[in-house]
């Protein structure tokens, strides 16, 4: 446990995102670089953010080759 733990910086926080409490090391929002969001909040900013680049980098190639 680091010292953050122990001043209880981490514990009992509130996620903007989806206004359930958790606990830890927050992640960090994509939407401003600012916000601290809970765990699954950013891992499912992550999936959302890689689907939409996913999906512009193929309809570029798409448009290119036609």
């Amino acid at each position: 446990m680091d010292n953050l733990d122990k001043c209880g910086k981490w514990n009992n926080r509130e996620c903007p995102r989806c206004k359930k409490s958790f606990t830890g090391y927050p992640a960090l929002s994509r939407v401003d670089n600012e916000t601290e969001i809970c765990s699954p909040c950013g891992v499912e900013e992550a999936i959302i953010q890689f689907k939409v680049n996913f999906l512009n980098e193929h309809l570029v190639e798409d448009k290119i080759r036609s």
